[in-house]
């Protein structure tokens, strides 16, 4: 028979302290994970894209044909050339408002200015235009703030005589009589250039003998507030005196003589194209109507 002896038994007692929730509930993840330094910038600074600021031209002013005329901006982080394009704003019959762009320059310095001779004749209507700058991609651009107006063809006048006549009156009394004869026409002008309204017009109007290429009469008026492709009238005919003669007993008043026999009228307006100096301008701001005096 053998006795196995049983193993000492040890024995540890021990309290567990109650800890408050609020304290097992946070765990600070630096305290036990390794950590790094790392440097971050303050919180106070911002990463801002490339941008560009158009500042010329703004709204109220007018581009007119053949003239030359400054486009403006700021930029700043924008490397490389930008480039620069007219938008027009066209609302169609159904409403919908459509954009059309007409290249100014392809490619330039990003040096905030431009200079951009306005052509003739590019065939877009003359409002609702905005001037564009852009990186070459397109991806950061500005446009002017408000619309301007882009007039493209130059002031182009024609004129027409209408209702050439001579006319006659007389009146006659016991002691006096009077005669007048004077050749009446209407004066017809039109702008078939620009868009805009002309402020003025010169009209000269001269009565010529021929073929002596004596000038017998001349004047010149003026016509304001022209706009384009409408014909405009003066409010009166035009009238020159042929010939006026007053009787009374014993004396006659004979004030204005003009001899019959082959004259011309000739009328003309924007008289600073007379030469046809602007080539784009159709040479028919003159008129002429050949007549008989009789």
């Amino acid at each position: 028979h053998t006795t196995v002896a049983s193993p000492d038994v040890v024995r540890h007692d021990f309290t567990a302290t109650e800890v408050p929730i609020s304290e097992v509930q946070i765990i600070d993840i630096p305290t036990i994970l390794p950590t790094t330094t790392i440097q971050q910038s303050t919180p106070q600074m911002k990463v801002l894209p490339s941008m560009i600021d158009v500042t010329a031209p703004d709204s109220g002013v007018a581009w007119q044909a053949g003239e030359q005329y400054t486009i403006r901006w700021a930029s700043s982080d924008l490397d490389g050339p930008v480039k620069i394009n007219l938008i027009q704003a066209q609302r169609g019959t159904d409403g919908v408002v459509s954009y059309l762009t007409l290249p100014v320059v392809a490619s330039t310095e990003n040096d905030g200015v431009y200079e951009y001779l306005v052509p003739e004749r590019m065939g877009f209507h003359s409002t609702y235009f905005t001037c564009e700058v852009s990186s070459l991609d397109g991806q950061t651009k500005d446009q002017s703030q408000a619309y301007f107006d882009v007039y493209t063809e130059p002031i182009d006048m024609t004129c027409k005589i209408v209702d050439l006549k001579q006319s006659k009156h007389s009146e006659f009394y016991v002691f006096y009589c009077s005669e007048q004869k004077w050749l009446e026409f209407d004066v017809w002008v039109r702008n078939d250039g620009t868009q805009r309204q002309i402020d003025f017009v010169t009209v000269s109007v001269i009565l010529i003998k021929e073929p002596e290429e004596l000038v017998m009469l001349q004047e010149e008026w003026g016509l304001s507030s022209i706009n384009s492709q409408l014909w405009y009238s003066t409010p009166e005919p035009r009238k020159f005196d042929i010939e006026g003669h007053d009787w009374t007993v014993g004396y006659i008043d004979e004030y204005v003589d003009i001899e019959s026999g082959a004259y011309r009228v000739e009328i003309e307006v924007n008289l600073d194209n007379r030469l046809g100096e602007n080539p784009v301008l159709l040479d028919n701001n003159k008129y002429v109507c050949r007549f008989e005096i009789r």
